[in-house]
C-alpha cells in the first residue's frame, strides 16, 4: 500500500477492503464478492496467505497495544502519586 494511502487508513480517512473467510471455507469474500479457493493462482494464494498473516499480526499488535496502554496508565498513576506525596499543595 502506498504511504499516502497507509496514512489515510491510519487517520481513518480510508477504509480497508472488507475480507471474509472462516477457517475451512472454500471461498474468500472480498467486498461482498465470493472467490473460490480452488483454481486460485499461486500468486493469489500467496497474496491471501500474506493477508492472513498481516491480519494475525494486527490482532497481536492490538493486544500488545492494550497491554502497553494499561502499563502506561499505571506508570502515570504511580508518577502522580509519588509527585503528590512530597508536594506542599497536595490534598
Amino acid at each position: 500500500m502506498p504511504m499516502l494511502a497507509m496514512g489515510k487508513l491510519l487517520m481513518g480517512k480510508l477504509t480497508p477492503r472488507e475480507l471474509k473467510m472462516a477457517e475451512g471455507d472454500k471461498a474468500v469474500t472480498i467486498d461482498g464478492k465470493s472467490y473460490p479457493l480452488e483454481g486460485m493462482s499461486a500468486l493469489a494464494k500467496g497474496n491471501l496467505a500474506s493477508l492472513q498473516a498481516t491480519d494475525a499480526e494486527l490482532r497481536y499488535l492490538g493486544i500488545k497495544t492494550a497491554i502497553f496502554q494499561t502499563a502506561r496508565m499505571a506508570y502515570v498513576k504511580a508518577l502522580k502519586d509519588e509527585l503528590e506525596k512530597g508536594s506542599p499543595g497536595s490534598a
